[in-house]
């Protein structure tokens, strides 16, 4: 293997030997965005969360759900059902970067959407679905994070450093 994805192992596997001549255990979970359907790249994931032992955080978008996930899901002990957003569209203006849950939007329109795909989420996930949520493009309005406890979510996980996970706003944040 050359070229970025190489640098990215080569990356993982210095960390992981500094953890261990630190004598600390490192401790790994993955979060899969995007999740709607049952595919032969999820089902891969799956097999080695399975046979490794490894947490899987599934973030799955609401809106976009087929009847295949819950069901290529179900077999997996590993799995945890989080929330991804609403429909992963794009709220923000032409000249900005990609936002769902931003600013440029009434902020009661997206905590509605938010609750609605919850509901969606846990009838068809039930106890692996975790008040966790995964904004689209991990961008999301201070505001709309502020309201998040409220709402009845426990965790937000984004993108950034990862040293530990800490409190925002009443949240558990732990990013990938």
């Amino acid at each position: 293997m050359s070229g970025p994805a190489a640098s990215a192992w080569s990356r993982l596997d210095r960390e992981l030997d500094a953890w261990h001549a630190d004598g600390r255990p490192a401790t790994l979970w993955l979060r899969d965005d995007d999740a709607c359907r049952d595919s032969t790249a999820l089902r891969r994931l799956l097999d080695v969360a399975d046979a490794n032992t490894v947490p899987v955080a599934l973030a799955v978008i609401p809106a976009l759900l087929e009847t295949s996930l819950p069901a290529a899901v179900a077999p997996c002990a590993q799995v945890t059902v989080i929330q991804h957003g609403y429909a992963h569209r794009n709220h923000a203006p032409a000249d900005a970067r990609s936002c769902e849950l931003g600013a440029n939007r009434p902020l009661f329109a997206a905590l509605d959407e938010l609750a609605v795909g919850f509901n969606d989420l846990a009838r068809e996930f039930g106890e692996r679905l975790v008040a966790v949520l995964v904004p689209p493009w991990n961008r999301i309005d201070a505001g709309i994070v502020a309201r998040l406890p409220v709402a009845g979510y426990c965790g937000l996980s984004t993108f950034g450093p990862r040293k530990a996970p800490y409190a925002v706003h009443g949240l558990l944040q732990c990013n990938t």
